[in-house]
């Protein structure tokens, strides 16, 4: 079985699914590095965490979630895990929170 995520490399697309598809944004990033800035009201759940799983299954499996790290690679690795637990619709951030700003 294969699982699939989407890569968003521009911010004009990710204002309009935002506007249209009402995305939970995740910022899968340290604690220390939230606190510096995130974007969109970002919910905190740091990919590193023991507890990542956990948490992410508390969420609701059919909101479209956007997931971002710093530069990418921990947020391809969320977003691969989230579209593996069942995430109807998942967004990676292309080139993290750096791209972003």
């Amino acid at each position: 079985m294969s699982f699939s995520y989407h890569k968003i490399k521009h911010l004009f697309w990710l204002n309009l699914l935002s506007k249209f598809l009402g995305i939970l944004y995740i910022d899968v990033r340290t604690a220390q590095e939230y606190a510096q800035g995130t974007i969109n009201k970002a919910k905190l759940i740091d990919v590193s965490s023991a507890d990542f799983e956990q948490k992410i299954e508390k969420l609701d499996k059919t909101c479209p979630v956007a997931v971002f790290c710093h530069s990418g690679a921990r947020s391809m690795y969320a977003a691969k895990v989230l579209a593996k637990k069942g995430f109807s619709t998942v967004y990676n951030l292309k080139g993290g929170i750096v791209f972003w700003r």
